[in-house]
């Protein structure tokens, strides 16, 4: 995992949900953090940072429910290894 774009990724989170410390593997959804408009704040915000394009219509909730698995979901656009 690339710590830099991990980094990156998670403030975005933070930023987009307001909230200041969660755990890269905690799950947003059971925390009580994200619902629909937070996941259409992240998904414009990592747009918006790393210019990369993610469809609404493609993603799968659970590609969501942690900072490591929205890594994931976007390594291959980042070209960095998962």
């Amino acid at each position: 995992m690339n710590e830099h774009y991990l980094a990156r990724i998670h403030h975005i989170v933070s930023s987009a949900l307001l909230v200041g410390d969660i755990s890269v593997k905690e799950d947003l959804f059971e925390a009580g953090y994200l619902d629909s408009i937070g996941i259409v704040n992240i998904l414009l915000a990592l747009e918006e940072e790393f210019q990369i394009t993610l469809s609404m219509e493609e993603l799968d909730l659970e590609e969501f429910r942690s900072i490591e698995q929205i890594y994931h979901l976007i390594a291959p656009q980042l070209n960095v290894s998962v």
